[in-house]
This record gives structure tokens, C-alpha cells and sequence, in this order.
């Protein structure tokens, strides 16, 4: 059993009895394997709708909704059936992974986190949302871990976000490793960049491994200490930690000679 698309499939699905339909799918079941052209994701919405009417309340409903999804382009789902799918909390972590309009996302926030992440990071990298609104966003938020994680990972398109981010990280929450994780990444920027060898001889002497990729990366950073750095073992970052030293070794190096 093999179908062309993703198209192709949902017209099997319409025109084959709910009987043999729970034959088919069930947990075991992965789209991807019986369809040709995944990428061929627009769909007829029309025919969305006459399944949803179809499979309503069956037992084969909400296992569908799940394994098909992914596979279909946003613009094809029509209102009324993300509506009825969210009112039904069917397939809720699929639709939050979606790139929904930001009505639905709303919707699924008290559902699932995956909605939440969705928005969060839309709101952090899109320019259309104002600091204003992505502020009152994180205020609703102080107790996702996931979300605050995630973000401190992506890079926004302008920097007075990532402060906001920053800001409301330390006011409103109580994730002590991430204040930590923050406050490490500013340090270590602060030491490849530095023009002082006393900061660099400081933050040296702690042996913490971000502190010491940092140095390593410094172009000012005394050849003793990079050729320490080049034999470090057995601590966090120690292959990056040698593969900079060494390259910044050799630049010294080359330039003295």
C-alpha cells in the first residue's frame, strides 16, 4: 500500500470504511513510510473537513489527526477544523509544533508547552512583535522552564530582546542554573575580548572550563598559558579548549618568527 501524496492518501482515507481504516491505522503507523512525495504538502481543505465529519468520535480519530498533521501545509487547515481539533484537545502537541496563526497558539498554551515554545520564539525573532508585547509574554511564563532554555539558546534579530529576555530571566523566575549559565556566557565574552592580561591571569587561576575556552581564544593570552591549555584533560570543552590554544599557539608563534 503506497500513495503518491499526501493528497492521495487523505482521498483513501475518505473512501475507506471506519472497519478497515482501524486495521490500518494504529500505533505502529508512520505516514512517511506509505507515502511517495512527502513534500507535496497542500492538501484540498474541503477534504480535511469531510474526514473530520467522517472519523468524528471514532477510535481511530485522534491516532489519524496525529500521524497525518505534520504532513500537511497550515493554510490548508480551515478554521472550523482547528477549532473543533483544539475544543477536543485532539493531537495538542502536534498543533503546537505547527506554525499556526497566533489565535490557535493562544489557544494551546494552557495545553501543551510546545505551543508556548512556538510562540515564545516567534514573538523573540520576529520584528512585527513590539518589546512590549514580548515582555507581557515571558510575564505569563515564569514557571517554563523549557521556554526560558530554549530562548537563551536562539539568537533574536535585535539585542533589545535578548536584554528583555535577560531581564525577566533574573525578576521573575527561579531557574538559578540558567541565571548562572547567563552570567558565565556574559563573563566569557567579556575575557575573549579583553584587552587586559590581568582579567585573563584572574579568571585563569577559577579552572572553570567556559572561562577557560574563553582564554584560549584570546589572541592576547600569554604563551604559557596556551601552552598549558594545549595538554588539558578531563574537564568540560577540554577538545575545543586544546584545538583553539593550539591554533592560537601557532599564530604566536608564527608571528614571532
Amino acid at each position: 500500500m503506497m500513495f503518491e501524496n499526501i493528497n492521495s492518501w487523505l482521498e483513501f482515507i475518505k473512501k475507506t470504511s471506519l472497519k478497515d481504516l482501524t486495521g490500518v491505522i494504529n500505533e505502529d503507523f508512520y505516514l512517511d513510510e506509505y507515502v511517495k512525495n512527502m513534500e507535496s504538502d497542500i492538501v484540498n481543505p474541503e477534504l480535511l473537513v469531510d474526514i473530520e465529519e467522517k472519523i468524528k468520535g471514532s477510535e481511530i480519530e485522534k491516532l489519524f489527526w496525529e500521524k497525518t498533521l505534520l504532513f500537511i501545509n497550515v493554510k490548508c487547515l480551515k478554521d472550523e477544523l482547528l477549532d473543533y481539533l483544539i475544543d477536543n484537545n485532539i493531537a495538542n502537541e502536534i498543533l503546537g509544533h505547527l506554525k499556526l496563526p497566533d489565535k490557535y497558539l493562544w489557544k494551546l498554551v494552557d495545553k501543551t508547552e510546545e505551543a508556548v515554545l512556538t510562540l515564545g520564539k516567534r514573538m523573540y525573532i520576529e520584528e512585527k512583535y513590539k518589546y512590549e508585547e514580548f515582555q507581557d509574554f515571558l510575564a505569563k511564563f515564569p514557571n517554563k522552564y523549557w521556554l526560558w532554555n530554549s530562548l537563551l539558546n536562539v539568537e533574536p534579530i535585535c539585542n533589545e530582546k535578548k536584554k528583555i529576555l535577560i531581564k525577566m530571566l533574573f525578576k521573575i523566575t527561579n531557574f538559578d542554573d540558567l541565571k548562572k549559565k547567563v552570567i558565565t556566557i556574559t563573563v566569557s565574552n567579556r575575557i575573549k575580548n579583553t584587552k587586559s592580561i590581568i582579567v585573563i591571569k584572574k579568571y585563569y587561576k577559577t579552572m572553570i572550563p567556559e572561562y577557560l575556552l574563553a582564554i584560549s581564544q584570546n589572541p592576547i593570552t600569554p604563551i604559557y598559558m596556551l601552552e598549558n591549555l594545549v595538554n588539558i584533560e578531563r574537564i568540560k570543552y577540554a577538545n575545543q579548549i586544546r584545538n583553539f590554544s593550539k591554533i592560537n599557539l601557532s599564530s604566536k608563534k608564527g608571528f614571532k618568527d
